[in-house]
């Protein structure tokens, strides 16, 4: 039986404390607070920003919820969602999501993500590609070169803007961001398959075998077209770099579409969002979705449903995926007022979801702390030029033990 706990009261019934990893006044943070306060709810940010937010937030949500005092609601990923729900620490959320017919609504791969043992834990309130590659066109113009669509073609690509003295990759060296670039290398050498046997069903096979040697001999390949760096830097920063010139390239999810698009809008800078090399036809995702957490307080608990029906409605799910670069979690909406690179990622989407070529991205498949470890295996190969790949295969072995 999936059980619901009933664990505190708030102090204020129309207090409404959101855990979460946004920034606090961006357009759709903002949207969703307005939502809330038109249902005579505060929306309180309790705000973990970039470079911790899988392990600094789960363990602030942790201390809360074990003291006895949860959040409202908190922006979290589902294998955590899915622990806490098994904890018996959520809200029930049948009846609404039997009302708003969710079954129906969602496609498969997101019901999958916030479901378990039939019930949902969580509500998705966007989706991203996470096997994004954003290029500067006027750099690749000035080398005569087209933008990338596979291994081989990219490392051409990078070669003449290096022979041009033009920086091809911009990277932050942030663990979460060697994640993110490994995770696109694994899905672009290794396929959707072979993705699937090592990331999400963690076969040790597919761990040491042919095809992962291949993929850490391409990430290290890759390494060499990035400028060394001394600081790290957030993924807003790499983004930067490539809409100034100073790379021409990034691999990077859908959230940076927002700043690439706003720089087309003020200066017509000219852009082009494509799958990484060797994913056209897959798709890595990565959903956002809220947890609400479980109190006695009747008024806090009807408020959280009230929320959660807004989050999914049509309107909300436009108006706030448009703002973020992000897709809707639910696709029976109309997109006619998205970016071109929002649309192309709904086709992908869909695409990949017929041809069974989808995959969950790293924070989706596994815990958080597995992803950490993982994230930490990734990086001590990123930064250590001697380590051999058989040596970085057994870390990323255990790390996903």
């Amino acid at each position: 039986m999936f059980a619901f706990a009933t664990l505190s009261c708030f102090a204020q019934a129309d207090d409404a404390e959101v855990l979460h990893y946004w920034q606090p006044d961006d357009t759709g943070t903002a949207l969703l607070k307005d939502i809330l306060r038109k249902q005579g709810h505060e929306w309180k940010d309790f705000v973990v920003l970039p470079g911790g937010k899988n392990g600094l937030l789960n363990g602030l949500l942790k201390a809360r919820i074990l003291s006895g005092n949860p959040p409202f609601a908190a922006v979290i990923r589902a294998p955590v969602a899915r622990d806490w729900g098994r904890a018996g620490s959520l809200t029930n959320l049948d009846d609404i999501s039997a009302s708003g017919k969710w079954d129906s609504v969602l496609p498969r791969a997101v019901r999958d993500a916030v479901k378990d043992r039939g019930h949902y834990i969580a509500v998705p309130i966007n989706m991203y590609q996470e096997n994004g590659l954003w290029v500067n066109n006027r750099l690749l113009k000035r080398v005569g070169a087209d933008v990338p669509h596979d291994w081989p073609g990219f490392f051409a690509v990078a070669d003449k803007l290096r022979q041009a003295g033009i920086v091809a990759l911009a990277h932050g060296g942030q663990q979460r961001g060697n994640l993110h670039l490994f995770a696109s290398v694994a899905l672009g050498v290794g396929g959707p398959q072979f993705y699937r046997r090592a990331f999400v069903s963690r076969d040790p096979a597919a761990l040491s075998g042919r095809q992962m040697e291949q993929v850490l001999q391409t990430f290290r390949r890759v390494k060499s077209y990035v400028r060394p760096r001394v600081e790290q830097l957030n993924w807003p920063d790499v983004s930067r770099d490539v809409i100034d010139g100073k790379a021409a390239m990034v691999f990077i999810g859908g959230w940076t579409g927002p700043m690439f698009e706003a720089e087309h809008a003020r200066t017509g800078f000219d852009f082009s969002c494509v799958p990484a090399p060797g994913t056209g036809g897959a798709f890595a995702y990565v959903i956002d979705s809220f947890a609400l957490f479980g109190s006695r307080n009747p008024g806090t608990t009807r408020a959280q449903k009230d929320f959660a029906a807004s989050v999914l409605s049509p309107e909300v799910q436009v108006s706030f995926n448009r703002e973020r670069g992000s897709i809707p979690a639910r696709f029976d909406v109309d997109l006619g007022t998205f970016h071109p690179c929002q649309k192309q990622a709904a086709a992908a989407f869909r695409k990949a979801e017929e041809n069974d070529t989808l995959v969950p991205s790293f924070a989706i498949a596994v815990p958080a702390d597995t992803e950490v470890a993982l994230a930490e295996a990734v990086t001590a190969f990123w930064a250590d030029d001697s380590m051999s790949t058989r040596t970085a295969m057994a870390r990323i072995a255990t790390a996903l033990k």
